[in-house]
């Protein structure tokens, strides 16, 4: 199953300490836990106003958004039906996308019941 995870960054190799003054989103896509593909997407707009409709392109078909832990903003604020807003303590963008999918499977792992 292929799932996308958007990482607000300025560079796409760290994770922006603040989503809202972020330049762009790294879009992953991850399959059977690897990487299988990135894409860069710019922050099109100004930053008033409401931050998906900046955002939405990047956003789009996206599971997860991977912030920073230290980045100030209400997670509330930014959830969107179908997206999870995840926190992490990693800044370099791989290493926070490792940490996010070991946390996942791990936690699927553990709800699985087998006969």
């Amino acid at each position: 199953m292929l799932m996308k995870i958007a990482i607000p960054s300025d560079n796409g190799l760290f994770l922006c300490p603040k989503v809202s003054q972020a330049t762009g989103f790294l879009v992953v896509s991850v399959e059977l836990g690897e990487i299988v593909s990135q894409q860069w997407i710019p922050v099109t707009g100004n930053h008033s106003g409401e931050p998906f409709s900046r955002w939405s392109k990047a956003l789009e078909g996206c599971e997860t958004l991977l912030l920073e832990r230290s980045d100030e903003v209400n997670p509330e604020t930014l959830r969107q039906p179908g997206i999870r807003v995840i926190r992490t303590g990693e800044t370099i963008i791989t290493r926070a996308i490792l940490e996010y999918l070991e946390t996942s499977l791990s936690r699927e792992t553990n709800q699985c019941c087998c006969p």
